[in-house]
């Protein structure tokens, strides 16, 4: 039973960080779109 918490404890903290990292490059990309199309414009 340990083991399996200790999984489940594992694989969320791994889903919670790879959810963070793509929300963050998603936000870095999208500024950096912003930017280079104000400067275009």
């Amino acid at each position: 039973m340990k083991q399996q918490k200790a999984m489940l404890i594992a694989l969320i903290v791994i889903c919670l960080t790879v959810i963070v990292t793509a929300l963050v490059t998603r936000k870095d990309l999208c500024e950096v779109r912003i930017r280079t199309g104000r400067r275009r414009l």
